[in-house]
């Protein structure tokens, strides 16, 4: 962290009479350098999620005058004056616990924005800045000049220094991905999941998994005695041969309560394992399965017509099978509206639904 004597990496922006002195107090005693300003009317609007500007985080070497003006190099983040000591009081925990923090509660994105204020080194803390500001915008359709030079310079840390940063996590997984600043999505074999899993949701606030095989010898300790599977939000199963028995595990599963987007794609399944996903009650936060290439493809259909009027139509099979369950499935429907025919699998990062 940047101390008072020296260069501070982390600036306090606030408007006047916004934040309390006791929260300026605080801010210095965490070696911020504490300022007064009133960014420009252009720049309050395009901060994400049009919060007030009463606090600024961004990378070394980054001016006021270079925030307000938008150049691509700052990296900042706007929030109210309650969040402001809000993120006040969670920075002046020490690194080490808003580490653990971060990985109990992968979306204390507080956490995330006072590690990166806290870390000594720079790389790590734009490369943190910068992927928390651009999850705010991955979804746009049109990201923007600035967006697609953040994205560019973020990718040019992760080659530099990702494969370090990614350990000791890398040699248990065939592929991993950082997302606000850490690793969040990993493929791995089910079996190594259901083996290690704990120990790999330990060491980064992973919420999304991908399987690349899924053997039968252990499609019970995997979907029933897997605790590790209560962090997971999204489970990608495409692919894996996977059968009925197997999607009635899922439903009787005690660990998937978080699970909110899963995909059955490309697997042999019937509207026997689907209904048994349908009328599970330990699934609560599921809102989409993707169910492609299935024998049961119930997923909605999407046409395009004349002048680009676009109408989502529920599947016969969908309508067949909510009347069979008695109730509504929030997942035989899309959880937004769709751009165009393939806009058809919902973001498995988002944090919301609908999205």
């Amino acid at each position: 962290m940047a101390s008072s004597s020296g260069p501070s990496r982390t600036c306090f922006v606030t408007a006047p009479n916004t934040v309390s002195p006791r929260a300026h107090a605080a801010a210095k005693a965490l070696g911020f350098d504490t300022r007064v300003a009133r960014p420009n009317a252009d720049w309050v609007d395009r901060l994400p999620g049009g919060e007030d500007p009463y606090l600024v985080l961004y990378a070394q070497g980054t001016r006021v005058g270079d925030i307000a003006s938008r150049r691509p190099n700052a990296i900042c983040k706007g929030l109210s004056a309650r969040r402001a000591e809000e993120f006040l009081a969670v920075a002046a925990e020490p690194t080490d616990k808003l580490g653990l923090a971060i990985v109990d509660r992968p979306d204390n994105r507080l956490a995330r924005w006072a590690f990166a204020a806290k870390w000594l080194e720079p790389a790590r803390a734009e490369f943190i800045l910068l992927q928390l500001v651009l999850a705010e915008v991955e979804t746009a359709s049109n990201p923007g000049q600035v967006t697609r030079k953040r994205l560019y310079r973020a990718q040019q840390i992760l080659n530099e220094r990702g494969r370090g940063w990614a350990n000791p996590i890398a040699p248990y997984v065939r592929r991993f991905v950082f997302r606000q600043g850490f690793i969040e999505h990993v493929t791995l074999n089910g079996r190594a999941f259901a083996y290690e899993g704990t120990w790999l949701l330990s060491q980064a606030p992973i919420a999304h998994l991908d399987l690349d095989e899924l053997d039968t010898s252990v499609l019970e300790r995997f979907f029933l005695r897997t605790q590790a599977l209560e962090k997971i939000r999204s489970l990608d199963l495409s692919g894996l041969g996977l059968g009925d028995d197997a999607l009635k595990m899922i439903a009787k599963s005690p660990h998937l309560g978080s699970l909110r987007w899963l995909s059955l794609a490309a697997n042999p399944v019937s509207i026997s394992g689907v209904r048994a996903i349908a009328e599970s009650r330990r699934l609560p936060s599921l809102r989409w399965v993707n169910l492609r290439g299935t024998d049961f493809p119930a997923n909605p259909v999407i046409d395009v017509y004349p002048g680009g009027v676009i109408e989502e139509n529920q599947s016969p099979l969908a309508e067949a099978l909510a009347n069979s369950v008695g109730h509504r499935v929030p997942w035989l429907s899309l959880p937004y509206t769709p751009k165009n025919s393939e806009d058809l699998l919902p973001n498995r990062y988002a944090d919301g639904y609908p999205c």
